[in-house]
């Protein structure tokens, strides 16, 4: 199951749905690094920046790879097995006002993935264009373009 959550946790990144997070107004002067923010600045978090920041992720950064998400240390619950690590993203937002129903949303993830997988097997329309990883412009979320995929059931 950590796969699975990796394999997630790589989606959030790599679509950063939401790509900038919910403005922030700074209460005193702030230093962060060397720029100095003064008092009621509005403050936004550019969250498709920091997945897709080469100076985080690396050259890979553009490529699908969840094992980014996989940590191979013995965790008590996992044993020898990989344990997932969430490092470095946000796809929910920061502060004190992140999404609140943060936790919600990626155990529904989680549960209507895997279940689907485990009942469907999933590809894309031959007949139709490949799917690329672009996402419509405009607005407070980047869906992904249209694409065609087909679901068949598993044989039981």
């Amino acid at each position: 199951m950590p796969y699975a959550e990796a394999v997630i946790q790589e989606t959030l990144r790599q679509s950063s749905a939401v790509p900038l997070a919910l403005f922030h107004r700074t209460l005193e002067d702030v230093r962060l690094r060397s720029t100095r923010i003064p008092k009621d600045t509005i403050v936004i978090s550019n969250l498709y920046g920091l997945h897709h920041d080469p100076a985080v992720w690396g050259e890979s950064g553009e490529d699908f790879v969840p094992e980014r998400f996989l940590s191979a240390s013995p965790t008590p619950s996992t044993g020898t097995s990989p344990s997932l690590s969430t490092k470095d993203t946000l796809p929910f937002g920061t502060g004190k006002r992140f999404c609140p129903g943060d936790n919600l949303a990626k155990a529904e993830l989680f549960l209507l993935s895997v279940v689907t997988l485990q009942k469907f097997n999933v590809q894309t329309d031959p007949d139709s264009p490949t799917p690329s990883m672009e996402q419509e412009v405009g607005g407070i979320i980047a869906p992904p373009k249209p694409h065609k995929i087909i679901f068949t059931r598993r044989e039981q």
